[in-house]
């Protein structure tokens, strides 16, 4: 629209979304208007009439009658009226309507609508167009949520599926954007259709118009990867898509590819329409918005109640004698952090992860896997956690985190020659095999073999999902003050020797670095284990008949400006715990928790469960859990 008028461009796209013309006047000179909007009609940019100049549809305000004629030729190709040597095409490889000579071969021969009888296609579009239309009428103007059909995406969480979020926002000078990933039905994102017809639609999640469902870079070819994405000053420029027959969404010039997911993955890819193994169907809008809309609804409620309730939570765990405790310890014990809800279906991910492990077997489940999957990373970033560690280190925005390190432990674990017993000096070899996280070792070539670095971090947040009321559990035992015992070891003996050979002065050295006897970490389900990087920690053989669960998350807060080693906290366990200063601690800041931007492109999105073994017995790092500040779309 401007001060003279108003259109829009023309491109060739699908049948179905085809606009409908009326012939005004004799076919030597007859104006082309759009069945829809009669004003509108067809005509060539600024007239000037030569070969390269553009077609579009224009309305001179005031003046209807200044409508461009056209003639019909003999061949059926298109011609202004007044210039029949050039006539209606399109260049080579592209889309757009332009003139061109009518000698070449990238005109457009057109079916001849002037016959008696017009050719049945043209009824056929109309029929599908209508059901189209109807389809998109008896929404009535509510979001759709895009529900899978096929396929059955078995390797996923929950019993049916939808595209919903994947992890936080991001942001660069060009715009900002979104993940996105097949997930839970319940967390399906409420896309509003942008488009009067299905065959050529933007799709807007519903609680932020702007974004626009993306191919990422445009790259119109199998194996692209997919976001929401919104181009700084012009959502209009948003990826348009056409829903198939089939219930396929293709983008709108390529009728070839459709939206898919590859196999054991969550994340959203274009495929061939031809691979019926990954690309989607989707449940048809109407029943997807019968049968899930409220259920939608109903789980966005719950969520946001249940952010109120972990805010009373992290409020509560944090007070000045807790933090003095942590201070001292180096670790603290935080009763009731995690709701009952969310560690049943942590479980019940595990359980169901080692019932299809076809893979390692039991041994992988010891802290050597680590999956992205939400139920896992839910006890994470949807409880008080953040909130808790946003506090402790004084962080601007709560922390996310994007796999779980699972850890269990066995009856039998760390008992000698397969026994479920265990003697007092069996026991002393265990607790003086104690670590830190970070060094390097042989144990997984090119992963953890990163001699001459340490990877530290600032805080360890261990969730406790089976009850362990008695030592020699399997549970977690950490070394009070040994923060800072580790931190005068280092201030004497330097970085050297853990760089090098990874080693620490554990085993004889134990008893003449560590002054204090272990705490056996003892607690129910939902319970936290807090404890800064520099604190010694071991696990307890299991003695127990039963199978200790845990899961283990790693914290890097701002102060990290870098993966590789930082040798100040080392030294100093605190200085990057800004939170710690004072007995207040800070206050949580919940306005930032939530849909805050990480400054990470989707690019990035490889969330990979890449294992690296630290120091000792018990821990193995994957590279995908070591996030800071929401960076779960960024691996290390």
């Amino acid at each position: 629209n401007n001060e003279h008028g108003r259109g829009h461009g023309l491109q060739l796209g699908r049948l179905t979304g085809a606009l409908f013309w009326q012939q005004e006047g004799k076919n030597y000179s007859h104006a082309l208007r759009l069945a829809e909007d009669s004003d509108l009609s067809l005509d060539i940019s600024h007239r000037k009439l030569n070969v390269g100049t553009p077609a579009n549809t224009w309305y001179s305000k005031g003046h209807r009658e200044w409508a461009c004629k056209f003639q019909l030729n003999g061949d059926c190709t298109l011609s202004p009226a007044k210039n029949s040597a050039v006539c209606l095409g399109v260049k080579s490889g592209e889309r757009t309507l332009s003139l061109v000579d009518r000698e070449s071969e990238n005109k457009l021969i057109f079916e001849d609508w002037t016959a008696k009888c017009p050719p049945p296609i043209f009824a056929q579009i109309r029929a599908e167009q209508e059901k189209m239309r109807t389809m998109l009428q008896s929404l009535g103007g509510q979001p759709v949520p895009l529900v899978i059909r096929k396929p059955a995406c078995d390797w996923l969480w929950g019993q049916r599926h939808a595209i919903v979020v994947r992890g936080k926002g991001y942001s660069n000078k060009d715009g900002r954007g979104r993940g996105v990933m097949a997930g839970p039905v319940e967390d399906a994102i409420l896309f509003k259709v942008d488009g009067g017809s299905p065959a050529s639609m933007a799709l807007r999640p519903s609680h932020d118009l702007d974004l626009s469902l993306e191919i990422n870079y445009r790259k119109m070819e199998v194996g692209t990867s997919m976001s929401m994405w919104y181009c700084k000053g012009h959502p209009e420029w948003g990826c348009r898509y056409c829903l198939n027959s089939d219930w396929t969404i293709s983008p709108e010039s390529h009728a070839n590819l459709v939206i898919g997911v590859q196999s054991g993955k969550q994340s959203l890819h274009l495929v061939s329409r031809d691979d019926k193994k990954h690309r989607i169907v989707f449940q048809p809008w109407k029943q997807a918005v019968d049968e899930n809309l409220e259920r939608i609804k109903e789980s966005k409620a719950r969520k946001e109640a249940a952010k109120e309730r972990i805010k009373t939570v992290a409020a509560k765990a944090i007070d000045s004698k807790a933090i003095e405790k942590l201070k001292k310890d180096g670790f603290i014990h935080l009763p009731g952090i995690v709701e009952k809800e969310t560690v049943n279906n942590a479980l019940r991910e595990i359980n169901r992860l080692m019932g299809a492990s076809s893979e390692g077997g039991a041994d992988k489940f010891k802290a050597k896997f680590s999956p992205n999957s939400p139920p896992i990373t839910n006890l994470f970033n949807n409880s008080a956690i953040p909130l808790i560690v946003q506090r402790l280190i004084g962080m601007q925005k709560a922390p996310s985190q994007g796999a779980g390190q699972i850890a269990l432990r066995f009856p039998g674990d760390f008992c000698a020659n397969g026994q479920t017993h265990i003697t007092p000096d069996q026991y002393e070899g265990v607790r003086k095999g104690w670590h830190i996280d970070g060094a390097p070792s042989n144990f997984l070539p090119k992963v953890t073999d990163h001699w001459g670095e340490v990877h530290n971090f600032d805080a360890l947040c261990g969730v406790l999902l089976s009850t362990v009321d008695e030592k020699m559990s399997g549970e977690l035992c950490c070394y009070p003050g040994s923060h800072y015992e580790l931190a005068e070891h280092f201030e004497k003996k330097g970085f050297d020797e853990i760089r090098k050979t990874g080693k620490l002065p554990n085993g004889k050295d134990t008893d003449s670095v560590l002054k204090s006897k272990p705490v056996h970490c003892l607690g129910k389900p939902g319970d936290v284990f807090i404890a800064n990087y520099m604190t010694a920690h071991f696990i307890a053989p299991n003695v127990s008949p039963n199978i200790r669960y845990a899961i283990y998350f790693r914290v890097r807060g701002p102060s990290f400006t870098s993966k590789k080693h930082h040798p100040e906290p080392m030294l100093k366990p605190w200085i990057h715990w800004k939170g710690m200063v004072g007995s207040n601690a800070g206050d949580i800041d919940d306005s930032k928790v939530g849909d805050e931007e990480d400054g990470e492109p989707e690019a990035t999105q490889a969330r990979v469960g890449v294992l690296r073994r630290l120091a000792s017995i018990d821990y193995v790092k994957p590279k995908s859990i070591f996030f800071d500040n929401g960076d779960d779309e960024n691996p290390e």
